[in-house]
């Protein structure tokens, strides 16, 4: 799985209708979270049909795509183990600990927060 992590990437698509009076914030607000306009959609932005329904202040369809590279919990152990130096029996241990303990603050309604996470 490693190998195919490092030679392909995989994507999450979405489409939004937009009105014309509010297509370039949206624009904005997805690339905010790491969206990217799909250049492969035919009528997005800057093709020439998006541009005539624009003119006439028609909603367009735009088709955003972000890399979803992500490492799932197998993975996570497997780096973790490697990093600490420990069994991926040790470090899947210690993640769920992590992980229960997160989880058992959040339903007593306690605030988690991790600086300089993500």
């Amino acid at each position: 799985m490693e190998d195919i992590r490092k030679t392909f990437t995989f994507y999450e698509y979405k489409e939004v209708e937009a009105p014309a009076e509010q297509f370039s914030f949206l624009i904005d607000s997805y690339e905010s979270f790491g969206w990217k306009l799909d250049e492969n959609m035919p009528g997005n932005y800057g093709d020439d049909i998006y541009v005539k329904r624009l003119a006439e202040g028609k909603n367009v369809k735009l088709r955003f795509k972000r890399n979803r590279n992500i490492m799932n919990k197998a993975e996570l152990v497997a780096a973790v183990a490697e990093k600490t130096n420990s069994t991926k029996k040790d470090a899947e241990a210690s993640i769920n600990a992590f992980l229960e303990t997160v989880e058992k603050a959040l339903k007593k309604g306690e605030k988690v927060q991790l600086i300089g996470f993500g």
